[in-house]
């Protein structure tokens, strides 16, 4: 019998390429085996997001939560120490490291596992390791395993200090995308076998780019769009003010949501695990502000021409647009922090004056400026011709830009 059982381990290393069996002890063959990382079983892990390091992170196994994982980035070459922690010594756990390749969602195969350690059924694992995006999941010998444990995780070398990334675009869960106020929004569609046929072809090759990438695996358009539990995948258009239009793809696997977001083409934004957004295109990245970073820059762009100048002050007020009052009160308690008072407020202004000027770039977009002074600063904001706020001056620095062109 131990022969057979060496024999079948033997098997299961040749063509799965797997190395799960222990020829030191009959516990019997792994279940649930993650074959190259995409098996079902690792399908919808319960994502518990960036792993901490110096500290134990808690996890529990359920019935609905066989499967654990954790993601952190190094910013350069660190040694470390994953140590699965629980006071049961029968408690059968094993560890598997992944890490993403480059410029891509793809997981790929792991690249170390262990089993026991040093005797002990709890796993660890002990390594140096480059810059990079990592994943470290845990999951029990048997799928019958459960109960509470932690991950302990410690790092040492100048690349613990993690990849610091901008905000994303989207916010941090797709949920998110409804509370931002420069997102305009589509009617959702559903795609399903019945209508594959009538797909433009980027749309067709986003749904096989997006859900290739999301398993790892590369994907016929058909099963692309029903290896899911569905068998469909919900669409919708969004597009952002003066910003690209993009396209997000969700499905279910299990209890998990999953999907992408693309831009117009084919380069994927964003990746969507149970609701949470991953690698995502942070806002940083997403374009230089039309009007530049400083107010002076706007007075000089090339890009940019200003007319119409006038001075407003608390005699003149009332010549005001409707749409223009409107305008300045927002800008103003903006600035504020508060409702303003008119025309109390230009006793807070340099000179009870503030300088509005219409505003075209040369690719025919229009915009109201208003700025003034208060001490040795310069204040302001930037609306579009209608009442969407698009930026903010403050010191003479133009912040919160919502007006892009795209990066080169």
């Amino acid at each position: 019998m131990r022969h057979a059982y060496k024999i079948l381990c033997g098997l299961l290393a040749l063509n799965l390429s797997l190395f799960a069996c222990d020829s030191s002890n009959d516990k019997g063959i792994e279940s649930e085996l993650p074959i190259d990382g995409t098996a079902d079983s690792w399908r919808s892990p319960t994502l518990h997001g960036e792993l901490v390091f110096a500290q134990s992170n808690p996890a529990r196994f359920e019935d609905d939560a066989l499967y654990h994982a954790w993601d952190f980035s190094l910013g350069g070459n660190a040694t470390m120490s994953l140590q699965v922690e629980q006071e049961n010594a029968s408690f059968d756990t094993v560890m598997y490291l992944y890490q993403r390749a480059e410029d891509t969602l793809d997981w790929g195969s792991y690249m170390a596992r262990n089993d026991d350690a040093d005797d002990q059924l709890l796993s660890r694992l002990e390594l140096s390791l480059s810059a990079g995006n990592y994943r470290v999941m845990i999951k029990g010998y048997s799928k019958s395993l459960r109960g509470d444990f932690a991950l302990r995780a410690d790092c040492a070398g100048a690349g613990c200090q993690a990849v610091v990334e901008g905000e994303c675009v989207f916010g941090e869960d797709i949920n998110d995308l409804d509370q931002r106020s420069t997102f305009d929004f589509g009617a959702w569609g559903v795609v399903d076998e019945t209508n594959i046929g009538d797909l433009s072809p980027i749309r067709a090759a986003q749904i096989v780019s997006g859900a290739s990438a999301m398993e790892g695996q590369a994907m016929e358009l058909t099963e692309a769009v029903t290896y899911n539990d569905d068998a469909e995948i919900r669409v919708q258009d969004f597009s952002a003010a003066f910003g690209p239009d993009y396209s997000i793809y969700t499905y279910y696997l299990g209890d998990t949501m999953v999907g992408f977001i693309f831009a117009d083409g084919d380069q994927i934004q964003a990746a969507i695990e149970d609701s949470d957004l991953y690698d995502c295109r942070p806002e940083d990245d997403a374009g230089t502000c039309l009007f530049g970073e400083m107010l002076w820059q706007m007075e000089g762009s090339e890009t940019l021409s200003l007319s119409n100048e006038v001075i407003l002050t608390a005699a003149n007020l009332d010549t005001l647009s409707t749409t223009r009052r409107a305008q300045l009160e927002i800008g103003l308690a903006g600035h504020e922090n508060q409702a303003v008072s008119f025309p109390d407020y230009w006793e807070q202004v340099d000179e009870g004056k503030i300088w509005m000027r219409d505003v075209l770039a040369a690719d025919g977009r229009r915009f109201v400026l208003f700025d003034f002074g208060q001490g040795d600063n310069s204040f302001g904001f930037v609306f579009t011709e209608a009442e969407l706020i698009l930026a903010m001056i403050g010191d003479g620095e133009i912040d919160d830009c919502q007006a892009l062109m795209p990066s080169p």
